[in-house]
């Protein structure tokens, strides 16, 4: 990753899991937007410590034009709320710092 790349992601989520929205060590981000294709709730973490900061109780939905900075030890996660079915989760923002 180079700073001015985009940082994105798009995984499949079974219910109850969770992923973490994380740069690798020694990189910062900017996250903008986050798709979901289902029930979800966003949570902002240092890996101990978690904050929420919204959820979606719909079919689908988005966080879109945010500007979560986010690094290594700082970092977003989405959890599924869904009890039966699989969804997906999409992201994007920049790369705004690396080592």
């Amino acid at each position: 990753m180079a700073v001015g790349q985009v940082f994105k992601g798009f995984v499949s989520l079974e219910p109850g899991e969770e992923v973490s929205i994380r740069p690798s060590s020694g990189v910062e981000a900017i996250v903008h937007n986050i798709y979901t294709s289902g029930m979800a709730s966003l949570y902002l973490t240092n890996g101990t410590d978690n904050i929420l900061i919204d959820s979606i109780t719909s079919d689908y939905g988005a966080w879109v034009d945010f500007k979560f900075h986010i690094t290594n030890d700082y970092y977003l996660k989405v959890k599924s709320l869904e009890v039966s079915r699989t969804i997906n989760i999409a992201w994007d923002g920049v790369i705004t710092y690396e080592e």
